[in-house]
């Protein structure tokens, strides 16, 4: 088998690293699945030491019936489905591996490893110094709120984490170069954190375009700015390079926006995403003038209306937030392509109930679209979750990091020194830390482990096999969770035309291929609005089967059994006796056996004959 694997580079990768661990490791989970009468957990073990788990990138890679089928179809990050995806960062797999990191810290505890009950407090540390620095320098010229410098610390920290080292200086100089561009003071208008939060959560939106530094939600993941120089603060680029297909994006645009050139381009942009086979999502707040013409198609709903007096947020030009209330009409505006209705379903009345709630918190007149109400009541929405969102929220990283994505940064030394730490034992620990986690994932440890466990404990190979043991469970845990849920995906949630390897396809019809309708896909159970029908079968009601409202008259005959006398000699019951009783049993047909049976009796007649006429 090792020289089969010397064959493949990439399935090779982790036993050249690790020959007597992945070997020991074998005959050890093979005893393991046979005590726990689990066959998965050894097959899991093999695949992913091989790096072949089989994955949507692994087993669907070459597959060109249907597109877009490498991606994830648990989350909305929109990443291609591999090992790295699934083990460490898929937000729908969350709830497993936190189970797998509090569980590796029991046992880093329990085997008394040095200064496994500690955590590093470095971003803590740096991100107040950061703040603390900037109300002194900014107290005087500017007003900045306390919640918009944290954001603003916590997203500098975040886009740049993954550099070698940060310089506490360089917060303050970034900070200062954007106060002192030319563009400060540009109006971005945005919208109060409560109402972001509803339409995040009711409506899973990810992503934020037009935004800037000092006015994006904390509530999305991802925001796109005006200006390169935002990049630094955690944007993702420019609004104008933002690809929409596959993204469920906030779009908020004040007037003076709306007659640009810019914003013709990207509603073109928008329109032609609608049509990607990709669950495709845009959520719009803006002039109501904008959109008057946007709505007519069918992709394109709006969801409500304020006559006057919206709240928007922006940022003066002494960094105070401010609420400036619109004097035109704003309109909330959802476009989403038919796949999107499908995988990420909402709550319409529980999203109706909680818009007119925070409207009549900021006292606005709020007025949801009666059109756009009666399409949500007429179809039935599908019971099953959307897809899960990214957490936002970062937690604090603990001293071995076995698990972690990110490892841990070289300022962290100074922290270890203060705890007292040796110099050789930091070493270890660092050389721990640049551990591989998706190595860790099938429980291969790096040596520096066993040496840090040969000085505290003396059952130093048991307390390994435990630990190693554990990581390898739970990462089983991880995987048997995702098959879980992608075959609840292939079988409650896809439809067949979507499925690669169905047996069940049906051919469908132009009609069906180009149908624009967003909620193709749910079905339709009453007539409510007056939108025009199309070919599309989608339209149509289905047909119920109504039960008689009188008995079947034949229900009221009854038939007396037929009582047949007992057997004298034998068991048996001659069917002669059962045609005399009921002579209605006589078939009015006659079988092939009945045919052959009959030839016989006129050849033993003949002979019978033929026998009387010699004697």
């Amino acid at each position: 088998m090792i020289e089969f694997w010397k064959k493949a580079p990439k399935q090779f990768e982790w036993f050249a690293l690790h020959p007597n661990q992945v070997m020991n490791q074998a005959k050890r989970i093979w005893e393991k699945s046979i005590r726990l009468g689990d066959g998965g957990l050894w097959l899991y073990y093999i695949f992913a030491v091989c790096q072949w788990l089989p994955t949507n990138h692994r087993s669907l890679y070459n597959v060109q019936i249907i597109p877009n089928l490498e991606l994830c179809k648990l989350c909305v990050t929109g990443e291609v489905e591999d090992m790295k995806h699934t083990l460490l960062t898929c937000p729908a797999l969350s709830a497993p591996r936190e189970q797998l990191k509090k569980s590796l810290q029991r046992k880093l505890v329990q085997w008394r490893l040095p200064f496994a009950e500690s955590s590093i407090q470095f971003q803590q540390q740096l991100c107040e110094r950061w703040r603390t620095k900037a109300r002194k320098e900014l107290s005087g010229m500017f007003d900045i709120p306390q919640c918009r410098l944290e954001t603003l610390a916590r997203d500098f920290w975040a886009a740049n984490t993954k550099k070698s080292t940060i310089p506490s200086v360089t917060f303050m100089t970034h900070l200062r170069r954007a106060i002192n561009s030319p563009r400060f003071g540009s109006q971005v208008y945005s919208v109060s954190d409560e109402l972001a939060k509803i339409l995040a959560t009711h409506l899973c939106l990810t992503v934020e375009v037009h935004s800037c530094y000092l006015s994006h939600s904390p509530h999305f993941q991802e925001w796109f700015s005006e200006t390169k120089e935002d990049t630094v603060w955690g944007s993702s680029g420019m609004s104008a390079d933002f690809s929409v297909p596959g993204k469920n994006s906030l779009f908020v645009w004040s007037e003076s926006y709306c007659g640009s050139d810019d914003c013709k381009k990207n509603l073109g942009k928008i329109e032609s995403s609608l049509t990607s086979c990709l669950p495709t999502r845009c959520l719009f707040i803006g002039p109501s003038s904008v959109f008057s013409s946007l709505v007519k198609q069918r992709e394109v709903l709006e969801l409500a209306r304020v006559a006057s007096h919206f709240p928007f947020l922006t940022t003066s030009k002494n960094l105070a937030c401010t609420q400036l209330n619109a004097a035109y009409p704003i309109s909330i505006v959802l476009a989403l392509n038919k796949e999107s209705t499908l995988i990420d379903p909402f709550d319409w009345t529980a999203f109706k109930e909680e818009i007119l709630a925070w409207a009549a918190t900021v006292r606005v007149f709020l007025e949801i679209n009666e059109d756009t109400d009666l399409k949500f009541r007429e179809r039935t929405v599908p019971t099953h979750r959307p897809r899960s969102r990214p957490n936002i929220s970062i937690p604090l990283p603990h001293v071995y990091s076995l698990f972690s994505i990110t490892p841990q940064r070289s300022e962290c030394v100074g922290e270890l020194i203060s705890m007292g730490a040796t110099p050789r034992l930091i070493r270890l620990i660092s050389r721990i830390n640049r551990h591989p986690p998706l190595l860790s994932s099938v429980g291969i440890l790096p040596n520096q482990l066993r040496l840090i466990l040969k000085e505290t404990t003396q059952h130093f190979d048991e307390a390994f096999e435990d630990i190693s043991f554990t990581l390898l469970w739970h990462g089983y845990q991880i995987w048997k969770t995702r098959k879980r849920l992608m075959s609840n995906y292939w079988k409650e949630i896809a439809p067949e035309e979507w499925k690669p390897f169905s047996k069940k396809r049906l051919k469908l019809t132009h009609a069906q291929i180009n149908c624009k309708n967003p909620f193709h896909f749910l079905t339709r159970h009453c007539k409510l609005s007056n939108q025009r029908s199309t070919p599309c079968p989608c339209c149509n009601i289905p047909c119920k089967l109504i039960p008689y409202a009188f008995h079947d008259i034949r229900s009221h005959f009854y038939a007396a059994p037929i009582q047949l006398p007992a057997p004298s000699n034998s068991s048996l019951i001659n069917i002669d006796n059962i045609l005399k009783l009921n002579p209605s049993k006589k078939r009015s047909y006659s079988t092939r056996e009945d045919l052959i049976r009959g030839e016989h009796d006129r050849g033993k007649n003949k002979m019978s004959k033929n026998f009387h006429n010699i004697c």
